[in-house]
């Protein structure tokens, strides 16, 4: 049988356990004070188990896991400084745009000659 407050193992002829007996005690209630005590159960107490704690990774998995997050890093750098240069081009051929053609071709689409 358990205890009615804590449910641990007493015996057959007690309500309750000694240590819950002793807390009582220090609390005394009037005897004609009703209590309404609850039904025993027949199941067996379950004791909660404490949180088994996460072993640490394997030097194997840190490996992996660094790995991917620099391949992650060299991705998301790549992408930033193809943005940057993206945005700088039109910059750059503002200010520096005639001087970057090449001697000796001609860009210009007009043509001055005429016909006869």
């Amino acid at each position: 049988m358990g205890c009615m407050k804590c449910g641990r193992d007493i015996p057959e002829d007690q309500v309750f356990c000694d240590s819950c007996l002793e807390v009582m005690e220090k609390y005394p209630v009037k005897a004609e004070t009703a209590v309404q005590l609850p039904r025993v159960k027949e199941v067996a107490v379950v004791k909660k188990s404490h949180v088994k704690r996460r072993q640490p990774p394997s030097l194997e998995e840190q490996v992996t896991t660094l790995k991917r997050r620099l391949r992650g890093w060299i991705l998301v750098w790549l992408i930033t400084l193809l943005l940057l240069l993206a945005a700088l081009y039109p910059a750059v051929m503002y200010f520096y745009g005639d001087d970057l053609r090449l001697p000796g071709q001609n860009y210009s689409t007009f043509s001055e000659t005429t016909q006869p």
